[in-house]
């Protein structure tokens, strides 16, 4: 990992992979006011730059690098809402260079007329953001965890939709949205990120010839996770009906730990045990044993440390449902799991890390995540990490959880 003066650098050198994969990210707070601004952009960025002003241009070029990869598109991780450029292209002598040459030619050099973007490019894209906006209630399962963090941090940017909303949509034009992409450039940091076998120094090298930005004072990561508390243990719970012949259910748990220190590996591990494998407490409970649900099993939001449960369940197995969840809680508290639960966790984890070593993009991923928590771990470390933990420090970091909100679309 390489962190020079002018561009924030991180590069993977891994020979295995026929391709390199590089992504450039933008790393901003997740603001209300700003979201679907920041939603549109490099929707309309993708769609030409001066140098190549028409998806043809951008396809020839593709082309001409062998069948190069591009994308541009916007992500939410934890209170942070996140631009990303991504290319990927053949492992061949100036192909990475090229790629950056591309990169910084739609980033930094984007095409404009009249003071803003091209009008219909802007207005192309916002009907798009609008059909994909309108779209979340389709998957009711994914709506029903949207929903429930959006109740449960109502008062918390985690509670932001980060593909922005539908009533922003018609107050943005061509002039607004450039406006705001130069006050982005201005204010904020490039990331950079590879995976592929290219040396640190040349990436670094090809980055310095193609961007010229320097760096911000913005934080690189929030070190304050007081936000992870609420002040009342009370539980909130909320009903929608739409009529489906399946209810959503979805639970969000409380957990309280910062997400950047060694009590992270061991609610990992612990939540593996609750609900995050097919050998977890929740799916053999629930499903296998009292058949009460289609569909079980829990994750991790880690930037907010907060356990998600999602279950597809009848309306008239809800109190059942909770209340054998909340039962699966106080068995992990209590150490009511075996040693082959908890080494099947564990193997089960290893397993997922080892797994991101096989992908560029979840590498790229990884790395993003450990600088935006301000650590320098790599996927063995991490591995090392989750080695270390105990079954009773599983049972001690459950101690400390409690459900918070629980959202079922009936």
């Amino acid at each position: 990992m390489v962190c020079c003066e002018k561009n924030i650098i991180n590069s993977v050198k891994v020979s295995k992979f026929k391709t390199v994969s590089i992504s450039a990210v933008i790393r901003m707070p997740l603001e209300r006011k700003y979201v679907t601004l920041n939603a549109l952009l490099p929707y309309v960025l993708k769609r030409g730059c001066k140098k190549y002003d028409t998806l043809r241009k951008i396809n020839i070029k593709m082309y001409e690098m062998f069948g190069a990869v591009f994308d541009a598109n916007v992500i939410k991780k934890g209170e942070k809402q996140i631009l990303q450029f991504f290319i990927e292209v053949v492992d061949k002598k100036d192909f990475a260079k090229n790629a950056l040459e591309f990169l910084a030619e739609v980033i930094t050099n984007p095409l404009t007329e009249n003071g803003g973007f091209i009008k219909k490019y802007v207005d192309d894209e916002k009907e798009n953001l609008r059909d994909e906006i309108r779209g979340r209630k389709n998957d009711k399962k994914e709506y029903a965890k949207l929903k429930c963090v959006e109740i449960m941090c109502e008062d918390e940017p985690f509670g932001i939709y980060g593909d922005g909303y539908e009533e922003d949509i018609e107050k943005i034009d061509e002039k607004s949205l450039y406006n705001r992409y130069l006050e982005i450039i201005k204010n904020y940091n490039i990331e950079f990120y590879c995976v592929g076998n290219l040396s640190e120094n040349d990436f670094e090298t090809y980055i310095n010839e193609y961007f010229y930005m320097t760096k911000k004072n913005n934080l690189l990561f929030d070190k304050n996770y007081e936000h992870l508390k609420r002040n009342t243990k009370e539980i909130r719970e909320v009903k929608e009906t739409e009529g489906l012949a399946q209810g959503r259910l979805c639970m969000g748990i409380r957990t309280n730990v910062k997400p950047n220190t060694d009590d992270f590996y061991k609610l990992l591990v612990a939540n593996e045990i609750f609900g995050g494998s097919a050998n977890s407490k929740l799916f053999l409970k629930l499903r296998e044993e009292n058949g009460l649900c289609y569909y079980i099993n829990s994750f991790i939001y880690r930037f907010k440390s907060i356990i998600s449960v999602q279950a597809g369940i009848k309306e008239e197995d809800y109190e059942n449902s909770v209340s054998m969840i909340k039962e699966c809680i106080e068995n992990v508290q209590n150490m009511k799991f075996s040693k082959e639960d908890f080494n099947n966790a564990v193997l089960g984890l290893i397993k997922n890390y080892e797994g991101i070593l096989d992908y560029p993009e979840g590498l790229m991923d990884f790395y993003l995540s450990q600088n935006m928590l301000g650590c320098d771990l790599s996927i063995d470390k991490t591995i090392k990490k989750i080695k270390s933990v105990s079954e009773r420090d599983v049972s001690d970091i459950m101690k400390n959880v409690y459900i918070d909100t629980i959202y079922f679309l009936c």
